[in-house]
């Protein structure tokens, strides 16, 4: 994956929500070289696109960077090949047979299950359990393949009569976060903290009083987050961005929160969708338990502000 696939991606993953300066910045990405474009102040950026610099910011954190020089940092890594960003296995080349790969896939999956094993808490899961068993609403955010995690798990707890919502982490409109209260659980799937728009969401759920966990290999960020709650899934410097080991660690994870959350209410783990959603009674928000929300739809308890 070039570095130029690589931001069409992270644009294809955002553009839904484009402003229409957004979008003439992405087209502008796209169609420059991007060694030279990307290493512009932002001030001769801004005038070459014909935009505003805080349009340019907007459309940096829009696609998952934490800013105009996050951006270019990130890029820049790229095109250096400094940063993957693709998966990287053991002992696959150009030529590896059929076998060979399944092998290095495999065994590499299984050291990042071991790699967690060994740095995870099985404490925080039982007390995420109970958390989100006494909760009035359970909230679940991620991104790319992550967010594959976050709605497995968030369909799951629909099955055991858990309220349970889906938040898009990229905003459609510009308007203040406003969601979640403090008898809410609100659980992050996020391997490295590193997207603002995630956490912004956090914070956010923060000042309203909601419970935060966090699955992620950025324990430090975690912590600076002031999460409640940290499932470590592998140490960080055993991570390789977009592994496919990561992912199939956030759903053995997402399998545990489920089965000790069943566990908690003493639900047998075999309801179906139907009997959940006919017995789930709406009294604050206008979805249906399982509905996919963007930023705004969870509005704040009457008298809070909004950041």
């Amino acid at each position: 994956m070039t570095a130029l696939d690589y931001l069409r991606d992270k644009i294809l993953q955002a553009d839904d929500g484009f402003l229409e300066s957004e979008k003439i910045i992405a087209a502008y990405y796209l169609k420059e070289d991007l060694s030279s474009s990307v290493a512009l102040p932002i001030r001769e950026a801004a005038a070459r696109i014909g935009v505003s610099e805080s349009s340019i910011v907007r459309f940096t954190r829009r696609i998952g960077y934490n800013g105009y020089r996050d951006f270019q940092t990130g890029i820049q890594k790229i095109l250096e090949g400094t940063d993957r960003v693709f998966p990287v296995y053991d002992h696959v080349h150009c030529g590896s047979t059929t076998t060979e790969v399944i092998r290095a896939v495999s065994d590499q999956t299984i050291r990042g299950l071991n790699n967690t094993m060994s740095v995870l808490n099985t404490d925080q899961i039982v007390k995420l359990a109970g958390k989100i068993a006494e909760s009035k609403h359970t909230l679940l955010t991620g991104l790319g393949r992550s967010a594959i995690a976050a709605n497995g798990l968030q369909q799951r707890l629909m099955r055991i009569g858990i309220e349970a919502y889906y938040i898009d982490p990229m905003p459609r409109i510009e308007t203040p976060i406003r969601f979640a209260a403090e008898q809410d659980c609100f659980i992050i799937f996020s391997l490295r903290l590193d997207s603002e728009n995630v956490n912004r969401l956090i914070r956010k759920a923060r000042h309203n009083g909601c419970f935060i966990a966090i699955l992620t290999a950025n324990r430090a960020m975690a912590e600076e987050l002031a999460a409640d709650c940290i499932l470590e899934m592998m140490p960080e410097e055993h991570v390789v961005s977009g592994h496919t080991n990561t992912t199939i660690t956030e759903f053995v994870i997402s399998d545990c929160i489920y089965l000790l959350t069943a566990e908690t209410i003493g639900t047998p783990a075999k309801l179906t969708m139907q009997k959940t959603v006919d017995a789930v009674k709406i009294d604050r928000l206008d979805h249906n338990p399982g509905q996919s929300l963007d930023y705004e739809d969870f509005l704040d308890e009457p008298g809070k502000d909004n950041i």
